[in-house]
């Protein structure tokens, strides 16, 4: 079989500038071997791919890995030119992958419009020596009607022997039409032709998989959509090009023989080598270290006033033995760099670093005296366990980087601090994937033939029921095929690339959205041993750090925390006011926090464990404080910090531990049973060492069988004991603020959610416990942001938080109400007009809200506007139009200064509107409208009525399911606003007494019934909580 090299192909990973394609870098890959070839390329559009895992794939598969990328160019990247060209390049050695990076980063950073853009001048920094390049297809630099014959001269002077036409054997005009072109300029130019398939599938069949792809998108590309994009074999490429009838046949042989140019393309070359940045360029390892043990030492000085003198040793020991594993495994850089990173980003960029802390790097000591948390492993409420977080094994037999999660108020700090310690070009975000799941494929496919998406959409929510349906089985397996196509990218949530190497140079960058990011993601990043460091800003201390502004005092210690907190902190678990606060927030983790009602730390942090889903078949056990036991004494002692239960996974490492097995050792083997890494003869083996250690301490095997199974089952369950306790410590952080400076910390998280309704809705329904008033938007008092004051225990509410308003308009009517005195709300409104930019909506919103009701009621205000909007503008009324406008002759006589035979003019117009508003009945909405209203625009209702019968309650939401006579209900009490969930059980009264939404209710009272939930076997069973059941009311409107 003859060879030559497919350079022109695309896979999946194109799909990130244009939608394109379905097949993946494995299909390439194995087609490649079957037609004998021996390179493989990663041309995408606009960028190189995952290069990297192709790089892995050729390895494994005897191919060499060929850089190279279908790059856009216009004549000036700089200019918002959208008609870009195609051009591939395709770098020879190491020295063009770094050349090729740099101008695709360029591109990205100077170029981008639409999609990342070369020109000449960046086309002129590459080595020619160092690429071949070529004209791309029928979208590249020669297409016809392109005034591109300078551009063309310029890059065909500049590589010279290294430049080759494209020629492509589709047979269609428009490529038999290029192909001629080539042939002359081929003539002119004495250049090279080169065959090129531009592959977007493998085999022709799966055209359909494409079309279908891209139509379920949207997209269509014209004549190239029937264009065969496949990876054919020599003869059929021939085969084509004779049935094209353009080239000759010593032409067709010399554009299939010069792909074979690629054999020259050098071996690349990239290791899996650690790639730590370091602070300290000019020391050896041993003088990294010893700066390091330097830091460690000065810091445990300052530290140990805090610590009990008799456990200075203990601390002292432990600080040692941390301190080897890190000298052990070189990773001094690691907390050298984040040290000084973290107390940069404090210092100089005012950062607020969780005091707290994120997964297991709490469980190290020597993490807290370098600042990255405030939780002491020694002194924690559970054991914790260093090697949990970094062991010598770990790190070098897998050859793994430390972790260290940091969870900060915002993240603009650590990266200016990182990018100030690596520079601008060692620090950028890494990219995320967005892949096609099984119900987005399925919804896709269905998009492609035009089935109603009503009947696609309810299928697509339960795939898994309809996978033997008639209808819908064929498209599902169908679909099947698309799981996993790339079709978006965004920068990452949280994870930085740091290095002391220029990135743009070492990796490239690619502009998603407006970030730059580097072109690599968290995965590829642990493969390849990239230093990733994860900055999230957590809303959480946010809060924590602006509540401590307000109240302007600085953020406590846990020591500090610990010591604030008292019976009021517990008691707002107990009585459910856990809006706001983390791992409390739900109505699910409420109810058992009521019910749990911790008193501790230790119990908070084993709560946070104890509610996860795996933990679901003892957790009723848990929360009503039921005792438990493994039926092990022994055991049940090693395990009293997790009340006998194996809650965390510190609680099997415990159990391995006194099993006679390394410390170091025991979370390599947690992960390996709950991910099912082991054979059945390794787990066997385990098995009987467990076995072993078991019987050595209780001179019996009798329980071990029990206790082996728990341990099974927990290690696929339990939780990270070092997280649990800094998500409790976090909750009790907000707690404690809550219950002593109640006022002050309700301002703040309503200032922190005030775009999101439902959470504000929630936090006000806790105000009243607190004695907290909210007061509805004033003119003249509200502001951009929520206030509050401290004399009348009162806040006002913020315009910004309001539906369609904004920050602009709430600075603009504050300035207007606290700078000015108004007579009437003629004038209100004419200054709105001339000063402002509220919109007819926002004033609509605005005074149905009651923000003017120092001028009267909303309805009558709501007049008042319209009256304005009539008359405010006019300069002339005709005669003709009195009696439609509302008018009278006297009116216009007595507000016109001038008059003709048809028209009233100079019209006095605040005179007029202020009489015609003065024959307006001053009134407010009714009930029903103003609750409406709310419920429109604020997404919650603060109307209350003192007047009303405390039995009459509105009906403000309204939902069925299955059985549409057994409607669940939100019944609001007019009188004081109280809301009550609650739903009828017998469908039989709502069928004689039906009613919907805004339907007002008389209710003497409700019944109370034990709520009931699925347990672990998905059984519905009672539980020890009550809820209202609607039994008996009267339908008043």
């Amino acid at each position: 079989m003859k060879r030559y090299e497919n350079y022109h192909k695309h896979c999946h990973e194109s799909n990130i500038t244009t939608l394109d394609c379905v097949v993946k870098n494995t299909d390439y890959i194995s087609r490649s071997l079957e037609l004998g070839c021996k390179n493989y390329f990663t041309t995408q559009h606009g960028w190189t791919g995952k290069y990297l895992e192709a790089y892995d794939l050729c390895k494994k598969n005897n191919l060499k890995m060929i850089y190279a990328a279908e790059l856009y160019m216009v004549k000036d990247r700089k200019e918002k030119d959208n008609s870009n060209y195609h051009i591939v390049i395709v770098a020879k050695n190491q020295d063009g992958f770094y050349e090729l990076n740099e101008i695709m980063s360029e591109s990205n950073k100077t170029g981008f419009y639409y999609k990342p853009r070369i020109d000449i001048e960046l086309i002129k920094r590459l080595n020619p020596n160092n690429f071949i390049v070529t004209s791309a297809c029928v979208g590249g630099i020669l297409r016809p009607g392109n005034d591109m014959k300078v551009m063309f001269e310029t890059i065909y002077g500049h590589f010279n022997k290294n430049f080759y036409l494209e020629v492509q054997n589709h047979q269609y005009d428009i490529q038999t039409s290029h192909n001629k072109n080539m042939l002359l300029l081929k003539q002119h130019y004495g250049l090279k032709l080169i065959h090129a398939n531009d592959s977007h599938y493998i085999y022709p069949e799966q055209s359909k998989d494409r079309l279908n792809f891209l139509k379920g998108k949207g997209m269509n590309y014209g004549d190239e959509d029937s264009f065969i994009l496949d990876f054919p074999d020599y003869d059929t490429i021939v085969e084509r090009y004779k049935k094209q009838g353009i080239l000759s046949d010593w032409q067709i042989e010399e554009a299939l023989q010069n792909t074979l140019i690629f054999d020259e393309c050098e071996n690349l070359y990239f290791d899996k080598e650690i790639k730590m940045p370091t602070i300290y360029p000019g020391y050896t390892q041993e003088e990294k270290d010893k700066e390091l043990a330097k830091h460690i030492c000065s810091k445990w000085d300052n530290e140990k006033v805090n610590v009990d003198k008799s456990r200075w040793e203990e601390y002292k020991k432990g600080i040692a033995y941390e301190y080897k594993i890190i000298k052990d495994t070189k990773m001094s850089d690691y907390f050298l760099f984040n040290e000084k990173m973290v107390d940069l980003a404090k210092r100089k960029y005012g950062g607020v670093l969780s005091r707290t802390g994120r997964g297991s790097a709490v469980s190290f000591y020597i993490n807290k005296l370098l600042g990255f948390t405030e939780i002491d492993r020694f002194a924690a409420p559970v054991p914790l366990y260093p090697t949990r977080f970094m062991s010598t094994a770990r790190i070098l037999e897998t050859r793994s980087l430390p972790d260290i999660d940091q969870n900060w108020a915002q993240v603009d700090a650590p990266i200016k601090a990182s990018k100030e310690l690596l520079g601008d070009d060692g620090v950028y975000y890494m990219y995320a994937l967005g892949t096609m799941k099984e119900s987005s494929a399925f919804r896709n496919l269905c998009r492609a033939y035009e089935f109603p998406m009503h009947e696609y959409n309810e299928v697509a929510k339960n795939i898994d029921a309809y996978r033997e349906d008639k209808k819908w089985k064929n498209i599902i397996e169908e679909s099947q095929k698309y799981i996993g196509t790339i079709e978006s990218i965004s920068p990452s949530p949280c994870s930085f690339v740091l290095s002391n190497k220029p990135l743009s140079r070492e990796l490239g960058l690619i502009k998603i959205g407006g970030e730059l990011c580097a072109c690599i993601d968290g995965y590829t990043s642990d493969v390849w041993k990239y230093l990733k460091n994860d900055y999230l800003t957590v809303t959480v201390w946010r809060i924590i750090s602006n509540f401590y502004k307000r109240i302007k005092q600085p953020i406590p210690n846990i020591r500090e925390l610990l010591n604030k907190i008292d019976e009021n902190t517990w008691k707002l678990y107990e009585d459910g006011m856990t809006s706001t606060l983390n791992q409390a927030d739900t109505e699910i983790s409420t109810s058992m926090l009521k019910k749990y009602k911790p008193k501790t730390d230790a119990e908070m942090s084993a709560f946070v464990a104890a509610i996860r889903p795996g933990f679901a078949s003892l957790v009723n056990t848990f929360l009503n404080r039921k005792k438990y036991t493994t039926g092990v004494k022994e055991i049940d002692e090693i395990l009293a910090p997790s009340y006998h239960f194996m809650l965390y996974q510190e609680s099997i490492m415990a159990f391995l531990v006194w099993c006679g097995m390394k410390e170091d050792h025991t979370y390599d083997i947690i992960k390996k049973i709950s991910k099912k890494k082991f054979t059945d003869d390794a787990k066997e083996e385990l098995r009987q060492e467990l076995l072993h250690g078991y019987k050595k301490n209780l001179g019996t095997e009798k329980g071990f069988d029990e206790v082996w199974q728990v341990v099974d089952d927990a290690a696929r369950y339990s939780f990270n004991a070092s997280h649990a306790v800094s998500v409790a410590y976090d909750s009790l952080y907000g707690a404690e603020a809550k219950s002593h400076h109640p006022l002050e910390y309700f301002e703040t998280v309503l200032n922190e959610y005030r775009s999101d309704n439902e959470k504000t809705s929630r936090i006000i329904a806790e105000l009243d416990y607190f004695g907290i008033t909210l007061e509805s938007i004033k003119f003249g008092k509200s502001k951009n942001e929520y206030t509050s004051d401290k004399e009348t225990n009162t806040i006002y509410k913020s315009i910004s938080s309001i539906k369609y308003c904004n920050e602009k308009i709430a600075t603009e009517l504050y300035e207007l109400g606290s700078k000015n005195k108004y007579n009437s709300f003629v004038e209100v409104l004419d200054d709105i007009k001339k000063k402002t930019s509220v919109n007819s909506k926002q004033l609509t919103i605005l005074t149905g809200l009651n923000f003017f009701s120092e001028f009267g009621g909303n309805k009558y205000l709501l007049n008042v506007i319209d009256i304005y909007e009539k008359f405010s503008k006019c300069k002339q009324i005709s005669k003709k139009k009195l009696d439609s406008l509302g008018l009278t002759e006297f009116l216009m006589k007595k507000y016109s200064g001038k008059e003709t035979a048809s028209l009233y003019k100079d019209i006095d117009n605040v005179g007029l509107i202020e009489e015609l508003c003065s024959h307006v009945e001053n009134k407010k909405m009714g009930i029903i409208e103003s609750m409406k209203f709310e419920k429109e625009y604020l997404e919650y209702i603060v109307y209350t009525n003192e007047n009303v019968s405390p039995l009459y309650y509105m009906v403000t939401d309204f939902k069925t399911y299955k059985d549409t006579t057994k409607p669940y209900i939100t019944a609001r009490q007019i009188r004081t606003g109280k809301e009550v969930k609650t739903r009828i059980k017998q469908g039989k009264i709502f069928k004689e007494n039906p009613f919907g939404q805004w339907s007002v209710l008389k209710i003497n009272e409700f019944s109370q019934e034990f709520k009931k939930r699925p347990n672990a076997e998905g059984k519905w069973e009672a539980t020890d909580e009550l809820e209202d059941i609607l039994t008996e009311y009267e339908v008043i409107r």
